[in-house]
């Protein structure tokens, strides 16, 4: 049965399967909707195995899938939260005489209580049926065991890339396995990246955002950057917001947002293992080493976990027993 609509309840399209059994939701007929799965991010000609996250930018259900969900508690009180914003002022020196000057400051606002819903992070996949044809898919999922908000919100992300979907179970069951190569990260030519060489390689990605919001991100690489790091990789679809600074002789890798009053996550893993993880996995707190809150502590914070890693600027002091 084809599901081409948003729907209130997944439960009677569940019913066809047996408990515990395996389905998929599947896209079928790749050929007539070229279009939208190039949009999505898959290679035209279709590649077998490429895997991704989408993008946010296509709708709810795929802002959910991508980038989690914010929920505004407006039955508590008002709360004093801060955004990070660039402060400029001409300081007086002498007669007819004023330097223009700036920095990073916090600033007080009120707002209803906030929490945030952790990202699905669920992938698509290009496969092939038992008939030799492509498809795209998501899953497996079980009957009677998936968390149905997970499998509901999928549908929907379907709904709104292609315009419909199937759950399947026994054309599928047997579907071929294939190497997956994921279209998540853009790993950047490999050498140091000082500010003056990280600047080009990620300025797309802080254009992105307001330019009140570029300002801030802006010191917040040349934080990053003053220490060096030997990779860079830059976040594609659902992964867009997201550039990675890694030191891989200490398997250190900063995860930096857009989201100027996000935070940042570091993680001690080696490079293929964090490129084959998930965006769910990526931010679970079991994962990651350190998050640093995006706060005026921030620049103090980095500091500190870079010399405790044994990490320091070039020309920088270092203490020899």
């Amino acid at each position: 049965m084809y599901i081409r609509k948003k729907l209130r309840s997944i439960g009677n399209h569940l019913k066809p399967f047996t408990p515990s059994q395996a389905f998929y939701v599947v896209l079928t007929d790749l050929k007539d909707r070229l279009d939208d799965v190039a949009k999505v991010g898959f290679s035209i000609p279709l590649v077998l195995g490429e895997q991704l996250l989408p993008s946010g930018e296509f709708g709810i259900a795929s802002r959910r899938n991508a980038d989690g969900e914010e929920i505004v508690h407006k039955d508590q009180p008002l709360e004093t939260h801060y955004r990070q914003r660039e402060w400029i002022w001409k300081e007086f020196r002498g007669r007819y005489d004023y330097v223009e000057r700036s920095k990073i400051v916090d600033v007080p606002y009120k707002r209803y209580p906030r929490s945030w819903k952790k990202p699905h992070g669920v992938e698509l996949q290009i496969r092939t049926a038992p008939t030799d044809t492509l498809v795209i898919v998501a899953g497996p999922f079980r009957s009677g065991e998936v968390d149905e908000e997970l499998l509901l919100n999928t549908v929907h992300m379907f709904v709104e890339l292609f315009g419909e979907c199937r759950l399947v179970k026994e054309d599928l069951a047997e579907v071929k396995q294939t190497p997956i190569r994921r279209l998540n990260w853009e790993v950047l030519p490999p050498g140091k990246y000082p500010w003056a060489r990280a600047e080009s390689a990620v300025d797309h990605v802080i254009r992105t955002v307001s330019l009140g919001d570029q300002a801030v991100l802006r010191e917040r690489v040349k934080t990053i950057t003053a220490f060096e790091p030997d990779f860079i990789a830059v976040g594609r679809n659902g992964f867009s917001r997201y550039v990675v600074y890694g030191w891989d002789r200490h398997e250190l890798y900063v995860l930096e947002s857009t989201e100027v009053n996000n935070a940042t996550y570091v993680l001690k893993k080696n490079w293929e293992a964090i490129s084959a993880m998930t965006k769910a996995q990526v931010l679970d707190d079991g994962v990651h080493h350190a998050r640093l809150v995006h706060r005026g502590t921030w620049w103090k914070a980095i500091g500190d976990l870079m010399r405790t890693e044994g990490i320091l600027p070039p020309g920088a002091w270092r203490k020899h027993p």
